[in-house]
């Protein structure tokens, strides 16, 4: 299981490649956890809304797949 990539929808991709390349990465990082992962109303980022906030990093540091369909 260590090393598994976070499956995900295009939508939350697309927000992931946004956390990615942002220079205040680190700051949206933290925003996610302090919000409890479900207060994004930016229409970039609320795609990340219900993610888990260990699953945020491993997709933003590790990688991830799209999901099936």
């Amino acid at each position: 299981m260590a090393n598994e990539k976070v499956v995900m929808t295009r939508e939350q991709a697309a927000a992931i490649e946004f956390v990615r390349q942002a220079p205040e990465k680190e700051s949206i990082i933290t925003a996610h956890i302090e919000m409890g992962s479900s207060g994004w109303t930016n229409a970039t980022l609320a795609p990340l809304n219900g993610m888990l906030p260990a699953a945020l990093l491993r997709a933003v540091y590790e990688g991830y797949e799209l999901t099936a369909g």
